[in-house]
């Protein structure tokens, strides 16, 4: 496979109605992989949720995903990504 340059860079604002930034993104480029989560501000702890899923998607693919992750890692990483958001829900009440 050919080498490929990744350059990233990322910004995020919290915008004009928020006092936090409910974005998380988080790169891997030997996975080849940027992850953004967008919260979605429809309940309390949305920022959290958004760098768990970030961690979690991240975590999940450097272990499966060499030298690219497929279809297959990316569903495995997504699913991994829902189950820990749901376990902190559940070890928090103030995130249900």
């Amino acid at each position: 496979m050919d080498a490929i340059a990744l350059h990233v860079a990322t910004r995020s604002d919290s915008g004009r109605v928020r006092k936090i930034n409910e974005d998380a993104v988080g790169v891997d480029p030997a996975a080849r992989v940027v992850v953004l989560a967008d919260g979605l501000a429809t309940r309390s702890g949305v920022d959290i949720a958004s760098r768990l899923a970030v961690r979690s998607l991240l975590g999940h693919l450097r272990v499966m995903a060499r030298p690219a992750p497929g279809a297959d890692a990316m569903r495995k990483a997504f699913a991994s990504a829902e189950r820990a958001i749901a376990e902190r829900v559940a070890s928090d009440p103030a995130l249900a």
